[in-house]
């Protein structure tokens, strides 16, 4: 793992030299150290990689940008996998106001942070926030997958557990039921 961080630190110091102190390649290199700190379970130091990705981002990019929301939902990875998903949530929040002001309420270029925050209400065991994210997500992959595609096994699925959770069994069946109309329609046995 040290091999790993000695790489990325020489990609920041390249980008550094290459682009300036500030540039999106800085972000990115960041964003990668990040990651390995995560690895290492160094959640102070991923955490502080992640926000300076998010800070350039908003600097080069400015706030609203679809670069900023991005980093923002990679930044949130140090707090999910540390299952502090109260600080996680208003980053997911933020990522997914700006996505959907650049694209519209159920547009594709939505699905990223909103699978981010459906995925982070399952984990986080709440049924009431996960069965309305997954409501709303299920709307843009339907528009750009359609009503039987298996892309949405795996939400139906997750969404008939957050039903479960909130005690409507009755309209988790019938979800589970979807789930196997469209398997069966759509998986090899």
């Amino acid at each position: 793992m040290a091999a790993a961080r000695a790489a990325f630190e020489r990609e920041l110091q390249v980008a550094q030299e290459l682009t300036g102190p500030q540039s999106p390649q800085v972000a990115a290199a960041m964003q990668s150290l990040g990651s390995n700190a995560i690895r290492q379970k160094d959640f102070a130091g991923a955490e502080h990689f992640y926000f300076q990705a998010v800070d350039i981002n908003e600097k080069f990019f400015g706030e609203g940008s679809d670069k900023v929301a991005s980093a923002l939902v990679y930044a949130t990875t140090v707090y999910v996998v540390q299952q502090q998903y109260d600080k996680a949530e208003p980053y997911l929040l933020r990522a997914v106001r700006i996505d959907e002001a650049l694209y519209g309420q159920d547009n594709i270029g939505m699905s990223i942070p909103l699978t981010a925050l459906c995925g982070l209400y399952d984990h986080w065991d709440q049924s009431t926030k996960a069965a309305a994210c997954d409501q709303r997500l299920l709307i843009v992959l339907e528009k750009q997958y359609g009503a039987s595609s298996p892309v949405l096994v795996g939400l139906l699925a997750s969404e008939s557990k957050a039903l479960r959770g909130m005690g409507r069994s009755e309209e988790a069946a019938k979800v589970d039921q979807r789930v196997t109309q469209i398997r069966a329609a759509t998986m090899t046995p």
